[in-house]
């Protein structure tokens, strides 16, 4: 659960408040944290579908362009609210639910110490922590609100008095984090606490819903594929960025989808922090990268594990199959050439 708690912290010559401490501290026992992870995991298995009901929710956490969005709704007469708890769906990005999920996973026990009923116990704390008071001074700690983590061994602590407060006080081992710049991790904990309240609101994920929006969207052709390829060979940044607003206006069906991925992968390179066509500095663009990511297909990166994000995506389809397939065998015989071996056919599976 998340918690209003003031963060302090001992180490083993001190106590005092971390330089990282957060608004909302994040304390789970096993159970909590099992339940959150399984809870993400049904909800990123669901199928796709774009049940919207009576009234649909977007809130901070999709990343859908609100300008491609608002012209649907007002096509298809979709209500919109702007209270999640009168929605029927609501819009997300699944990126931030992934990312979520991991953290949990991830997530480690901590000794802590809070709630504490004994006065004296919590008059010890104080008097220890003013021995730092320069660095706590705008800190206020009651003994309901103080929540103390033991970032050492009890038995290493070298001040006796602090030590003494330690051993005679209750610990709890508890998963914990402060969520210190994980903004969108605590809202996604939020959600999924309304979500157990309200089982029956439909989770529409933004990269569905894109490929709808972009469903009259342009289809890519040879010439079309050409044009890109020599925008982003000029190395011009407006040309680069030019040819990212068309990609941004193409039908993203299965195969444009793939072909998009292999011309990124292509042109990484370009996408280089300071070059000012990263994700992060066109609207356009960042939705292209989070569609992707959201598809667990990392462009930039290495072909090998590029390749495994596209298999996964379009095993399905014999003629995508076929171009991943294709993508693969011609980086394996590069490797090979050196020493003549070529390979005309394989046959390409995950490992069970």
């Amino acid at each position: 659960m998340l918690y209003n708690y003031s963060n302090l912290e001992i180490y083993k010559d001190s106590i005092r408040s971390p330089w990282n401490a957060g608004k909302k501290s994040l304390i789970l026992t096993d159970q909590e944290r099992e339940d959150y992870i399984k809870q993400l995991k049904t909800i990123l298995s669901q199928p796709k579908n774009l049940n919207f009901g009576k009234a649909v929710y977007t809130g901070n956490l999709s990343s859908i362009p609100r300008f491609k969005f608002k012209e649907y709704i007002t096509t298809n007469k979709i209500k919109r609210t702007s209270r999640q708890e009168q929605c029927d769906s609501m819009i997300i990005d699944k990126t931030f639910l992934i990312t979520t999920l991991r953290f949990f996973e991830k997530l480690t026990k901590s000794n802590l110490i809070r709630n504490i009923q004994d006065e004296e116990i919590y008059n010890g704390f104080i008097k220890c922590l003013q021995k730092n008071y320069h660095r706590n001074e705008n800190v206020k700690f009651t003994q309901q609100n103080a929540l103390i983590k033991i970032s050492c061994d009890i038995n290493d602590i070298s001040d006796k008095n602090l030590k003494h407060l330690v051993q005679n006080s209750h610990i709890e081992q508890k998963y914990f984090d402060l969520l210190y710049r994980e903004k969108n991790i605590e809202n996604v904990i939020m959600l999924l606490d309304f979500l157990r309240k309200c089982p029956n609101i439909n989770v529409i994920f933004d990269e569905h819903l894109l490929e709808t929006l972009n469903a009259d969207g342009l289809d890519l052709d040879h010439e079309y594929v050409d044009i890109l390829e020599n925008m982003f060979k000029s190395g011009q940044n407006d040309n680069i960025k030019l040819a990212i607003e068309m990609l941004s206006n193409i039908n993203l069906n299965e195969k444009n989808a793939l072909t998009i991925a292999l011309i990124l992968n292509k042109y990484q390179d370009i996408f280089t922090h300071g070059s000012g066509v990263t994700p992060s500095s066109m609207s356009s663009f960042k939705t292209i990268d989070k569609y992707y990511k959201s598809r667990g297909i990392v462009w930039k990166t290495n072909w090998t594990k590029f390749s495994a994000g596209l298999y996964s995506n379009y095993q399905h389809d014999p003629e995508t199959k076929q171009i991943v397939e294709q993508f693969i065998m011609d980086h394996i015989n590069g490797l090979l050439n050196v020493h003549k071996l070529h390979i005309n056919s394989f046959d390409l599976a995950f490992q069970d």
